[in-house]
């Protein structure tokens, strides 16, 4: 069962019932499900507060490619939202340029900076579909010590 078919069971065992929606949209290609709910309903589905899409592993560009753009994409510096899984847009924003083949560095507005490795990106963009449907929770990243950057540039770079 892919993970289409998976949301459309629990929208149809916990959801239907209850003023929800299922969502298909297509972003730059990439197939994003969506269920939200109006009210104030809990359950277990995490994107219920409309900030979280599923977006399948399967139509994700392969990791090179994307790591090309990101990098074509940044090589002037860019305004990043922060955001996560579980809040959608959160916390202080930075900008992000490319500095080298494989570091962009990250300045916060209030001029700290970290830089972030291909490697660090590639951790993150692996495993997307699984972050972002929180299956796979942020701090299984440990590796990583900027996952705040990483996730809130790929999650815009995918938008």
């Amino acid at each position: 069962m892919n993970d289409g078919e998976r949301m459309l069971k629990l929208w149809q065992k916990q959801g239907s019932d209850h003023n929800s929606r299922l969502v298909l949209e297509m972003h730059k290609g990439l197939t994003v499900w969506r269920m939200s709910f109006d009210g104030n309903r809990k359950n277990n589905f995490p994107s219920q507060a409309g900030y979280n899409k599923d977006i399948s592993q399967e139509n994700m560009k392969k990791f090179d490619s994307f790591w090309n753009d990101l990098l074509i994409d940044l090589r002037t510096p860019k305004k990043i939202k922060n955001w996560t899984a579980k809040k959608g847009p959160f916390g202080e924003d930075f900008t992000a340029q490319a500095t080298t083949d494989n570091v962009v560095l990250c300045t916060t507005l209030k001029g700290s900076e970290n830089t972030a490795t291909r490697k660090d990106f590639e951790l993150i963009y692996n495993d997307w579909e699984g972050y972002v449907s929180e299956r796979i929770p942020r701090v299984e990243f440990a590796e990583s010590f900027v996952t705040k950057y990483t996730i809130s540039i790929i999650h815009q770079f995918l938008k």
